[in-house]
């Protein structure tokens, strides 16, 4: 009984550390965020970078921010953006989304909740892309109608 009761365990256990995701991918993020009305800014994220402010892992965890630059629209990265912002991240079992430090130069996917911009990043979806020329090129496709990803 007891080494069925330790196999079930050890069996639980690796289970549970077995998380699948897709690799982030700026044209998925674009598509999904587009049927959602999300929006996307290239530009500067300050936060204080400290731990969010819920403790439950399961649980989203919220934290400040103010990001300014220029949004996503017809024809390019044309429309200033400038104003709060809510890091929303989740968590599946140990596994969190994630937003880097504080940087200057990033694209990152907003959608509105409310009248709060929110990013939020989970394990399996970024949230956040650096800007290569990949990402920009893969992006003006989307939003052209070409081939998006």
């Amino acid at each position: 009984m007891i080494r069925v009761l330790v196999a079930a365990l050890i069996l639980a256990a690796t289970q549970a550390q077995a998380l699948r995701c897709l690799p982030p991918d700026i044209a998925r993020s674009y598509m999904r965020g587009a049927a959602e009305g999300a929006v996307i800014v290239r530009g500067a994220l300050h936060h204080s970078g400290g731990k969010p402010t819920s403790r439950a892992a399961q649980h989203p965890r919220r934290q400040a921010a103010r990001l300014s630059g220029m949004r996503l629209g017809p024809g390019g990265f044309d429309q200033p953006f400038d104003g709060p912002v809510t890091i929303q991240t989740t968590c599946a079992g140990p596994w969190c989304g994630a937003v880097p430090q504080p940087s200057d130069d990033m694209i990152y996917v907003l959608r509105q909740v409310g009248t709060t911009w929110v990013i939020a990043p989970s394990p399996c979806d970024a949230a956040v892309f650096a800007p290569t020329d990949d990402a920009l090129a893969t992006l003006t496709a989307c939003l052209t109608g070409r081939h998006c990803g």
